[in-house]
């Protein structure tokens, strides 16, 4: 014999991911759509340890590659 019962579980659920940048939603109708920039400062930094995680939208991503890849 099964014996069922009914539970409601929470949950988080992710409703929205900003630009670190901009302030803008990276939300496109049903997906989020964005870059991220994850970093950890090495032991012969002025800053050891210090851990960056930002997350930038498409244009913003755009904008700061291009930013990164003139100065090479």
């Amino acid at each position: 014999m099964n014996i069922l019962a009914r539970k409601t579980i929470e949950t988080d659920v992710l409703e929205d991911v900003l630009c670190d940048c901009c302030g803008e939603s990276c939300n496109m109708e049903y997906r989020f759509e964005f870059a991220s920039l994850k970093a950890t400062r090495g032991h012969s930094s002025r800053i050891t340890g210090d851990k960056w995680n930002d997350v930038f939208c498409d244009k913003c991503a755009i904008e700061i590659l291009q930013l990164v890849l003139s100065d090479i």
